[in-house]
């Protein structure tokens, strides 16, 4: 009976792969289930009354081996199932950085791709002789006009600050910051600065 053996073995708990502790989790759960019945077990018990007899005596001291024993298993289930927690977390924490670099890098080659699409439709608006192309081209001609500083003149009313902005939302929005900026720093060729 388990609540009887008085051996015991030193496990270190660290030191067991997760397929082991998940073992071991099982035998101690079983360990822990076969002395609950064995202290429930009525026919363990002397026949009344209880006194100082050694039959009462013997059961004592079996009940107390027995109660002990039954929270040395318990303080191991929950020192396995800690570690097993600390591993599992561990391995989640792993995983995600993992999934985390690989869509930082997945969304960077995103990002490059877009801005390569925006670019070449920039490019494609400025071999056409469309509406665009005079937005594109006004646009350099005022941001030349305005300055390195970006400061509108002061002449300059609300509605015409407003459509200044529109425009450079719609032309950023359509080819990207990187784009516009390079079109309009270039020499006004029909290929932005790359």
């Amino acid at each position: 009976m388990i609540a009887e053996q008085t051996d015991t073995e030193t496990i270190n708990l660290d030191e067991m792969t997760t397929p082991e502790l998940l073992h071991e989790r099982g035998l101690v759960k079983v360990a822990i289930a076969e002395i609950a019945a064995q202290l429930k077990d009525a026919t363990r018990r002397p026949a009344a009354p209880e006194d100082d007899s050694p039959e009462w005596e013997a059961y004592r001291d079996w009940r107390r081996r027995a109660r002990w024993a039954e929270v040395h298993q318990r303080r191991d289930l929950e020192t396995i199932k800690q570690i097993l927690r600390e591993r599992h977390d561990t391995h989640r924490a792993a995983s995600l950085l993992r999934h985390g670099l690989a869509s930082a890098i997945t969304q960077s080659l995103e990002d490059q791709a877009l801005i390569q699409a925006r670019r070449e439709r920039l490019r494609q608006a400025l071999r056409e002789q469309t509406p665009t192309l005079l937005v594109l081209r006004l646009s350099r001609v005022i941001r030349r006009l305005i300055g390195a500083n970006h400061e509108m003149p002061e002449t300059m009313d609300q509605a015409d600050r407003d459509a200044l902005t529109q425009m450079a939302m719609l032309l950023k929005s359509e080819y990207g910051r990187e784009a516009v900026k390079a079109f309009c720093d270039s020499d006004g060729s029909l290929e932005p600065a790359s």
